[in-house]
């Protein structure tokens, strides 16, 4: 009883005071007491009266003095508790909504590798939530990356650089550029892939992250290299090694030597281009870099090969096949079967090339791949016809027609 009379002494008091307050305010209808004008008072009286009875159940000293001063129409100490709870509550929901992006996150990471259009939708949910997290636009730039959606990418660099004043959001721009940089490249646009590197390159260099710089010259260097400008690739590369040196970046220098070695094969200087790719090979296999190691001796291969020393190439493509098996990369080692069988059947051994091209156009296949699967196909059908296997090899030209006619591959 004692309780229910408290409470109806305070819902008295509250609609006390929300009547004092809302008589204040005078009707703006043009006929006073008109239906939709008591509605409005009504309305008006019965959010400042939950307002009351909301201080009422805080039961604190302030929250009474608040009241005391409501009733003489003072509402601004019941003002101030209010913005100060509402503060409080914003920054926990803040902190709940930064953990639930990161746990988003999390999950849209495990997925990644095998579904990206899922990975997508809860690295959205992650920005929306979290918008000012670098991370959270990292992530998303990263799953759009993956799925080849330049126009997406090149829109999240743009919300990037709007936060100008938040730490890291720069160096992210500059993240997305890169990524921004190589679907250019993959799809053979060159100078808008070298415009994205440079500028990634500028921001790292301002933002004092050698590392990163390292990459986008490299970057710059490696496309100006398949748009044919080797001098201007041989001067980043250059830049890129200096910096390497001076933050001793052993990493960055492995990588940075075995595009060298591409580099110096390109301009007819074979003697150089193998102390590259080897210098490449000996830091990558000490720093236990399996995926440089492998790009090394694979480059390594292909020099021996255009300088006839066919041996040498057979012993770097079998080393190369076993790093991409310990990597269980289908790409590479398909990539080391199809090359490994071009050294064979050079080598006369047309049985053992066979082999690798069949074992190529396996998984070329399986990773619906025509423009690559249409070679090993090739590949094989010339290495049945050596072994005077003729219904075979023309089986594997029909294939490999195919192959080139869904890859839109005239010349093939």
């Amino acid at each position: 009883r004692a309780q229910r009379q408290d409470r109806a002494k305070n819902r008295l008091t509250a609609e006390q005071i929300a009547v004092l307050m809302a008589g204040k305010m005078a009707s703006r209808s043009q006929e006073d007491g008109d239906h939709f004008s008591l509605k409005e008072s009504n309305s008006i009286k019965s959010l400042i009266a939950e307002t009351v009875l909301a201080l009422n159940a805080q039961n604190t000293k302030p929250a009474r003095r608040a009241i005391a001063k409501l009733k003489a129409a003072d509402s601004a100490l019941a003002n101030e508790i209010f913005a100060e709870i509402a503060r409080g509550k914003r920054a926990e929901a803040e902190r709940a909504a930064a953990q639930a992006a990161s746990a988003l996150r999390h999950q849209g990471a495990l997925i990644l590798p095998t579904d990206a259009q899922g990975s997508l939708h809860l690295f959205q949910q992650a920005f929306e939530l979290d918008p000012a997290n670098p991370e959270s636009l990292l992530a998303l730039a990263l799953v759009q990356f993956r799925l080849g959606d330049i126009p997406s990418v090149e829109a999240l660099i743009e919300k990037a650089r709007e936060g100008d004043g938040q730490a890291g959001r720069q160096d992210i721009a500059a993240l997305i550029d890169m990524f921004a940089g190589v679907l250019h490249l993959r799809h053979g646009r060159f100078a808008e892939a070298s415009e994205k590197f440079g500028g990634a390159g500028r921001i790292f260099e301002e933002h004092g992250n050698p590392k990163s710089q390292i990459d986008a010259l490299m970057a710059l260097a490696g496309t100006q290299m398949k748009a044919g400008d080797l001098e201007g690739a041989l001067g980043n590369y250059n830049k890129a090694a200096k910096l390497c040196t001076e933050n001793n970046y052993e990493v960055g220098l492995a990588q940075l030597y075995a595009d060298l070695g591409l580099l110096l094969q390109g301009l007819g200087k074979p003697y150089e281009a193998e102390q590259m790719l080897l210098k490449s090979f000996s830091i990558a296999d000490k720093l236990g870099e399996i995926s440089i190691a492998s790009v090394a001796v694979g480059n390594l291969a292909l020099l021996y090969r255009e300088t006839q020393n066919f041996d040498r190439a057979e012993e770097m493509l079998r080393q190369a096949l076993q790093l991409e098996e310990r990597l269980k990369h289908r790409d590479g080692i398909a990539r080391a079967n199809i090359n490994l069988g071009t050294v064979l059947f050079e080598k006369s051994r047309f049985d053992e090339a066979a082999t690798h091209f069949k074992e190529s156009l396996r998984l070329y296949e399986e990773l619906g791949l025509p423009e690559l699967a249409s070679q090993a196909a090739y590949n094989l059908g010339n290495a049945h016809r050596a072994l005077k296997q003729p219904a075979e090899a023309e089986a594997c030209y029909r294939k490999a027609i195919d192959f080139f006619m869904s890859a839109n591959d005239a010349s093939g």
